[in-house]
């Protein structure tokens, strides 16, 4: 790489264009909103509790608890790369991409619901067990872990199958003891107790989730931007992933068991998204997360073969969804 090339890929992963990137989503969605992008979803996925996105019915209201939700999500990615070294790299162009992401999928975005809530406790988890690393003893933590997951499902079905993936992380913090596996089964089962002995659920009775027309959405035209941004999300997901596991095989034992849990998050919520489209709106802001972290990833490890130029594709791209699919309406 030229010289020029290579100040431009600095600046290009500097905090400047991240933050310019993250202003720029704001304004997207703000304007998307304004133009009656921001659609209820009307249907219940809870098992026990009314699912999130019947939980503020003003439109208003709800858009900006969601902004502050994905407000978090983004400080939460950026302290796990930050303390963890995720990505080997401090550049915050990932939690950026994120945000475009997050805009070209307005219905999940300009609302709240089980998705920031999803991303959020998944998020925390993952933190929650990258500090249980080599510690089998810090039962409390993961106690913790499970109960967020476990009371999160007490209201969107979408948290039960990340059950198995951190019980699978167990083993791969090296954490995994009889203590441990005693601790995740009571925080499994405290929400539901707690509930129960409140008066709040009947363990007797599981709802049935109760769908809104999100499939007939799908196949309407102006549904278009949104498939296309969760199909070009997927595509870019996996090249990356694939290529980052190359080199991060070559990590030391701790990178590898970080990169490994957030790869197994990272595959699980791919499947999901193909597997149970009917609630895709769930998982749609989590695997934006995973799919920013493994960009970030990739960009850093191919810093010096002009990664920038993905970063520019990515920034054109995700951009022109984000517009194409607040104009949507007007020209279908």
């Amino acid at each position: 790489m030229k010289q020029s090339e290579i100040t431009f890929s600095r600046y290009i992963n500097g905090p400047g264009v991240a933050w310019l990137l993250i202003l720029g989503a704001i304004a997207l969605g703000a304007w998307g909103f304004m133009w009656g992008m921001g659609q209820p979803l009307s249907g219940d996925r809870g098992l026990w509790l009314p699912s999130p996105n019947l939980w503020i019915a003003d439109p208003l209201t709800s858009m900006v608890v969601n902004a502050i939700g994905l407000c978090v999500v983004i400080l939460l990615m950026l302290w796990l790369n930050s303390t963890y070294s995720l990505m080997r790299s401090h550049s915050r162009l990932f939690v950026g991409l994120f945000a475009l992401m997050e805009v070209a999928t307005p219905l999940s975005t300009l609302q709240f619901g089980g998705g920031t809530l999803l991303a959020l406790v998944v998020l925390i988890d993952l933190a929650i067990f990258y500090s249980c690393y080599l510690e089998p003893r810090n039962t409390r933590r993961t106690f913790l872990a499970f109960f967020l997951l476990s009371a999160g499902a007490l209201c969107q079905y979408a948290f039960v199958p990340y059950v198995a993936v951190f019980l699978v992380g167990l083993a791969q913090m090296r954490a995994f003891t009889l203590k441990m596996l005693l601790a995740a089964l009571l925080g499994c089962i405290t929400p539901l107790w707690i509930g129960a002995g409140l008066g709040l659920i009947d363990l007797t009775i599981v709802r049935l989730p109760q769908y809104d027309d999100i499939l007939g959405r799908l196949t309407q035209l102006r549904a278009l931007p949104w498939i296309i941004c969760t199909v070009v999300s997927l595509a870019v997901g996996i090249a990356t992933g694939l290529s980052n596991l190359v080199t991060v095989y070559r990590y030391n034992a701790r990178a590898r068991a970080f990169n490994g849990l957030l790869m197994g998050v990272s595959i699980l919520t791919g499947l999901l998204c193909i597997i149970d489209m009917a609630n895709l709106t769930a998982y749609i802001t989590l695997l934006n997360c995973c799919v920013a972290f493994q960009i970030g990833m990739f960009i850093r490890i191919h810093m010096q073969q002009r990664a920038y130029i993905l970063s520019l594709s990515l920034i054109v791209i995700y951009t022109s969804i984000a517009i194409w699919s607040i104009l949507m309406p007007l020209l279908a």
